[in-house]
């Protein structure tokens, strides 16, 4: 008997055991199929145009665009791959650079954020980068290359270290910063010093790598599967309000409200305007060592506009962020003292304020807050040829004489 029940209860085990591996063996082919299947649901997504190319992480300017990046028009510069409603069916790409020159007589370099980078033009020739080359060939004679390094969403900082990693290998003659959109947005959405340099998602997504070897971090970073159930929710969202603007004639709307002005949202201004010209001050002295010009503009905004269309104002009064789709209404208002003040701060470099190109205009110039459209671009490029244009003048009597 006794026998009888030891050797029951070895079957029981063994049978425990046969169920415990099948049960794995079950679960590890599950993570696999979900795993692939997430695969090639993301690159079929990407292929589709249904996805965004994400940036890659760099060390010291917080991250880059993929080598292929390209762009779609936007109303909401969120990602790389970026939607514009009023075009929501064109299903159209780009990659975000100029026209190449042969055999150029100058190298420009032009610097900015995402309305430099290309966002809201409908192609690449006409982006404010390319229309400057243009410009310059048709009204000076000369064949001037101009090098688009605006990367949607930098500040002056990354500008400052962008172009430092880019005039060390590539020999230029004017170096051009385009500014003031993600510093005054940066300051008043992380008012701590920390993120006059990087922002906190840098130092977010480095704690990451840094904690790699973490099985949660693990998880996120490695599994296609959380991949995009971490990542889908709010490209589709984004792309869910801009479809449903076309369907309800931009009426449809799904708005966090600001909480009042206060004093406390002003008072890093002073500080935050001193260290984003300082950054421009240490552009100038790079660019001195490579014997480089230099000159900054400050960027028009919808807020510098004095007399709006009424797409500008419907498209002006939101925009979307980490939190979903917000007011902009303080944006606009710290906007403005932050420009003020970086007028009136003493510099060193040449400045240009070009925020009121715009203002003998009822027309549409923008997309968004802050984003131009392609008559707003031909605009900015204009203003922007017109005051860069003795530097020019200057520069190729020299190297004639040379």
């Amino acid at each position: 008997m006794e026998n009888t029940t030891t050797e029951n209860n070895n079957i029981n085990n063994t049978v425990k055991k046969s169920r415990k591996l099948k049960f794995f063996v079950i679960f590890l082919a599950f993570i696999a199929v979900a795993e692939l299947s997430s695969f090639i649901l993301l690159s079929r997504l990407n292929s589709m145009g249904f996805w965004p190319q994400q940036p890659f992480f760099h060390p010291y300017l917080g991250w880059k665009p993929p080598a292929n990046a390209t762009l779609r028009l936007s109303s909401h510069a969120a990602y790389w791959e970026i939607l514009n409603y009023h075009n929501i069916k064109t299903n159209e790409f780009r990659r975000p650079e100029t026209p190449i020159i042969d055999d150029p007589e100058m190298h420009v370099a032009i610097t900015g954020g995402g309305p430099l980078m290309g966002v809201g033009t409908p192609d690449n020739e006409h982006s404010i980068p390319s229309l400057v080359g243009k410009l310059i060939h048709e009204n000076l004679g000369i064949k001037a290359q101009v090098h688009n390094l605006a990367i949607g969403g930098y500040n002056s900082f990354q500008e400052m270290l962008n172009l430092l990693d880019y005039i060390k290998e590539n020999p230029l003659d004017l170096a051009v910063s385009v500014t003031g959109l993600n510093d005054y947005i940066n300051g008043l959405n992380e008012p701590h010093m920390r993120s006059t340099g990087l922002v906190d998602s840098v130092y977010q997504r480095a704690e990451v790598i840094n904690n790699g070897m973490s099985l949660l971090s693990y998880i996120r970073t490695k599994s296609y599967a959380v991949e995009v159930m971490m990542s889908v929710l709010p490209p589709a969202y984004t792309r869910l309000h801009d479809y449903l603007s076309i369907q309800f004639g931009s009426t449809f709307t799904l708005m966090k409200e600001d909480p009042p002005p206060s004093d406390e949202m002003y008072k890093n201004i002073n500080e935050r305007v001193r260290i984003t010209s300082l950054h421009f001050s240490m552009m100038e002295l790079i660019t001195k060592e490579y014997n480089t010009d230099f000159a900054v503009f400050l960027m028009p905004q919808t807020f510098t506009k004095k007399n709006l269309s009424e797409v500008e104002v419907k498209v002006s009064e939101s925009w979307v962020n980490e939190e979903g789709r917000v007011s902009t209404d303080n944006l606009k208002l710290y906007g403005v003292k932050y420009y003020d003040r970086l007028n009136e701060v003493e510099k060193s470099y040449p400045f240009y304020d070009i925020t009121d190109i715009f203002d003998n205009t009822n027309e549409t110039r923008y997309v968004d807050l802050f984003t131009f459209n392609g008559v707003g671009a031909e605009g900015v490029a204009r203003a922007i040829f017109e005051r860069i244009k003795p530097i020019l003048l200057k520069r190729k009597q020299e190297k004639t004489q040379s």
